[in-house]
């Protein structure tokens, strides 16, 4: 599989852009750029430089940053879920959601402070290196050299072969399939279907994936007799958002791997 040079070349210079706005700017919106460009290079020294020393080192130092925005990430997106529920909620549960939403908040805030300071010690040496990075990279488009991202088949063949998906195994599924994603979109053909079942299948287990975090911090945060109903509304919707994933991600599985399709069909009943 060919490669889509001038993609990866884009994706280097929006990390390097998203490095440097965060100094001004820690909206939703750039947090949410910083993560989705870290892990797009994680998916370009993968897919096109695995052994390349100048990568690794960059791979090394955007790590910590990946982590760090996605803790932030991860606040921004149950907010937005707590939000969802208070719209549709009675108002006798508003105290327990303020509660809980005031809890998300403050981890933001302690997540947002550690994240500022990540990027600003590796700020000036992410951009220096991806910017050499990018260099190599055009040099190797120039020299007319293809690339046959084996990173990718390795990916397919284990989703392919992924043993029957429940929610102890539907998180690790949806890590491998969302990096399968990112190297894909390096490609400069790919089956629109296949495309669009991995996006279906990231949208549906990540939104199961949040509420079920949520689920975890509301059982904390909460009394479990006082805030009895908010607790029981977040538990059912978690359960809905699982069937969902898994109806999706199978589904996913059908379109990508149609030979394998009768082994799936038994996991769907089963689950």
């Amino acid at each position: 599989m060919n490669v889509d040079m001038e993609r990866a070349l884009k994706s280097l210079h929006r990390l390097r852009t998203a490095m440097k706005d965060l100094s001004g700017d820690t909206s939703p919106e750039q947090i949410h750029r910083l993560r989705t460009q870290a892990r797009r290079l994680e998916a370009i020294v993968h897919a096109l430089s695995p052994g390349e020393a100048a990568a690794r080192r960059l791979l090394k130092l955007v790590k910590p940053v990946r982590k760090a925005s996605g803790k932030v990430r991860d606040m921004d997106v149950l907010l937005a879920k707590l939000f969802d529920l208070s719209s549709e909620g009675a108002e006798e549960a508003h105290e327990p959601r303020v509660l809980l939403g005031e809890h998300l908040a403050r981890v933001r805030e302690q997540h947002l402070d550690r994240l500022c300071r990540v990027v600003e010690r590796r700020r000036k040496p992410v951009r220096r290196l991806a910017r050499r990075y990018a260099r190599h990279l055009k040099k190797e488009q120039e020299a007319g050299i293809a690339f046959s991202p084996a990173a990718c088949q390795v990916l397919m063949a284990e989703l392919e072969h992924w043993p029957k998906l429940h929610a102890e195994n539907l998180h690790e599924f949806r890590i491998r399939a969302k990096e399968l994603r990112y190297m894909l979109q390096l490609a400069p053909s790919v089956e629109p279907a296949h495309m669009e079942a991995l996006t279906a299948t990231k949208d549906a287990t990540g939104d199961w994936h949040d509420w079920l975090e949520l689920r975890h911090i509301a059982s904390e945060v909460l009394d479990n007799d006082a805030d009895h109903d908010v607790l029981r509304r977040i538990e059912s919707i978690t359960r809905d958002k699982l069937r969902t994933a898994l109806t999706t991600t199978n589904r996913l599985r059908s379109t990508m791997f149609p030979a394998r399709q009768p082994a799936r069909q038994s996991a769907r009943k089963a689950a």
